[in-house]
């Protein structure tokens, strides 16, 4: 009786293990599928494209962006950011004269090294260096 016994625990062990393997193999076949490079590199390709595309959007847009005679020193510093220093400062009786140098902003200017220049005079751009 024990012999049949483990017996028929063997066969159902490997008819379980069985079903197990069987059922293992086919959800890997049906889950799997085939690669095909071309469609890689074709899905690769499009998501450069749309990056490099964005990316043009984005520098256009920054483009866009341009210093104009008469603008505030606050709509200048809204545009160009907080990184700059003060270079010359003068006031005379009713006029205030302010040099400042915006540093590594060669988004929209074509500067050999990067800076800017602006000169303000009562707060109003009047120069671009």
């Amino acid at each position: 009786m024990k012999f049949s016994q483990d017996i028929s625990n063997i066969f159902f062990t490997l008819e379980t293990a069985t079903k197990i393997i069987i059922l293992y193999f086919l959800i890997l076949f049906t889950s799997c599928k085939h690669w095909d490079p071309n469609l890689q590199y074709s899905s690769e390709l499009n998501a450069a494209k749309r990056k490099s595309l964005s990316n043009k959007i984005q520098d256009t847009s920054l483009q866009e962006i341009q210093l104009k005679m008469g603008q505030s020193l606050s709509e200048v510093i809204k545009v160009m950011g907080n990184d700059y220093r003060i270079l010359a400062s003068l006031r005379n009786n009713k006029t205030n004269w302010l040099t400042i140098e915006f540093l590594n902003y060669q988004e929209s200017f074509d500067t050999k090294n990067g800076t800017i220049t602006l000169i303000f005079k009562n707060n109003i751009l009047v120069k671009i260096q």
